[in-house]
């Protein structure tokens, strides 16, 4: 089997195809995420949405990094635009732009892989820049194959020590457990999950081909199975959870590493050893040793509670513990190396935030007075949540646990930005707050659980009325979450 290039013939070109695609496919991601942060920049700046605007430089900082997202989709002014964009994702997904409960674990990678792109030869193929100015070769040097080979293993083998620390993914069912779940209107495949072999099969190729990932993405026969079954277990993520953009960008990653042969009458090897700046050598070194480090976190947390006795992720930083000068300095050092590269253990869900979220909650405007009986089910008036949104409204809103002045805090944003956004009127008409229980087993596989989960009933726990920046919620349990009592256990 022939090795990697770069450890067995560092002058050996490659073709420049696989890059210009992961160019196309990260760009597109880039496109659908600014524009969402557009779309809901009431939401995450105004004062009061729509009442009360913020005044300021991110919104035409925004529309920029829009242009440069678009450019370096199409490859104009390649370099150019990847520079901007680089700055545009330490300006919005770094150093709090927005607020952070909008933060998106998609972030690091946006901001581990952006610092680089300018170094890379992104425009070669399949772009503007390669249609106005056609480039003396198509090939290119080892440099962006070894670059994603270290970016995707490390974030497979990050996840995977994870789940080797956690009992739902040590069970088999780290698949089963997140797509038992009637999320915000996600397609169902119910019959795999009622057919126990599927469910826990999946579950354990899905770790077991995160653990070796590492160690076969070197041998280039390999690469094409390895990249056809990570596209499905990304297009398996974006499916069950909706976080789509995450399947999209790990998809580009993954195109990056397709062998390609060499475009006809292209030498193999060129004369002289492939140039490496000696900028990009420090960086991945620098990056190893800094993921190394955070990578002891689930190493700690498989030696504290055994293989699959974990039951959250996490992400204490170990030397966070120590006291000493030497410790407050590295700590000061990997806060400013994620801030600035994105370098830090890749955040998961595992256990408790499937197993802790009791109750789904859905909000729907209705008219007419709320004292009265409400006839229907009236009207829900957001539109499916994805990636970002999907977390900032159920795990930072609507998260259970949470005391209920901060939940109320956070829903009035939310619905003051929704109200406003519909023209809706609460004076006239009222928001329900609705609950139904969710059962989601850790440790054991029942059949038929995600037909449970759909079919509750769901049940008015709360109202809201009033006018933007002026919104009064009224409880029917002075808590929360609303206690209910969890069914189809």
């Amino acid at each position: 089997m022939q090795l990697l290039p770069a450890w067995t013939a560092p002058n050996q070109r490659a073709s420049a195809v696989p890059l210009a695609g992961f160019r196309i496919l990260f760009g597109l991601c880039l496109i659908f995420d600014i524009t969402a942060l557009i779309e809901y920049a009431p939401m995450w700046f105004d004062k009061v949405p729509f009442v009360d605007p913020a005044v300021g430089w991110r919104a035409p900082a925004l529309w920029l990094w829009l242009l440069a997202a678009i450019g370096l989709t199409v490859g104009a002014f390649t370099r150019v635009c990847a520079i901007l964009n680089y700055v545009g994702c330490v300006a919005f997904m770094s150093f709090q732009a927005m607020p952070a409960s909008y933060e998106y674990h998609l972030d690091n990678l946006y901001l581990v892989t952006s610092c680089v792109l300018p170094f890379l030869p992104l425009g070669h193929v399949w772009s503007v820049d390669a249609w106005r100015r056609p480039p003396a070769t198509q090939t290119i040097g080892p440099g962006a194959e070894i670059f994603f080979a270290l970016i995707v293993s490390s974030i497979y083998l990050d996840s995977a020590l994870w789940k080797l620390s956690s009992s739902m993914w040590m069970n088999g069912l780290g698949y089963w457990t997140v797509a038992v779940r009637p999320w915000d209107r996600m397609p169902s495949f119910g019959w795999t999950l009622d057919n126990e072999w599927i469910a826990r099969g999946s579950g354990y190729i899905v770790l077991v081909f995160e653990l070796l990932f590492v160690f076969l993405v070197w041998f280039r026969k390999l690469r094409l199975p390895l990249i056809l079954i990570g596209m499905v277990l990304h297009i398996g993520i974006g499916t069950f959870l909706p976080i789509p953009l995450f399947g999209l960008i790990m998809s580009s990653f993954l195109v990056a590493l397709v062998a390609l042969p060499l475009p006809r009458g292209a030498a193999e090897v060129e004369a002289g050893p492939a140039r490496w700046h000696p900028g990009v050598k420090a960086y991945y070194a620098t990056w190893a040793v800094f993921f190394s480090l955070g990578a002891i976190d689930p190493v700690l947390a498989i030696r504290e509670h055994g293989i699959g006795g974990s039951t959250t992720e996490h992400h204490r930083f170990w030397f966070a513990k120590r006291e000493d000068l030497f410790a407050k300095r590295f700590a000061a050092g990997m806060w400013w190396s994620y801030r600035v590269f994105g370098w830090r253990s890749h955040p998961i869900f595992i256990d408790n935030q499937f197993s802790l979220y009791t109750t789904q909650t859905r909000l729907r405007f209705h008219e007419g007075d709320p004292d009265l009986e409400v006839e229907g089910e009236g009207d829900t008036f957001y539109p499916p949540h994805r990636n970002r949104r999907f977390l900032a409204l159920y795990y930072r809103t609507l998260w259970p646990s949470d005391p209920r002045d901060k939940v109320e805090r956070r829903l009035t944003r939310f619905l003051d930005y929704h109200v406003g956004r519909e023209h809706l009127d609460l004076e006239r008409g009222f928001v329900t707050i609705e609950q139904r229980p969710l059962v989601t087993p850790v440790d054991r596989w029942n059949e038929g659980q995600l037909t449970r989960n759909s079919e509750t009933p769901w049940r008015r726990v709360g109202t809201v009325r009033g006018t933007p920046g002026e919104l009064e919620f009224t409880w029917a349990d002075p808590c929360w979450p609303v206690r209910v009592t969890a069914v189809g256990q």
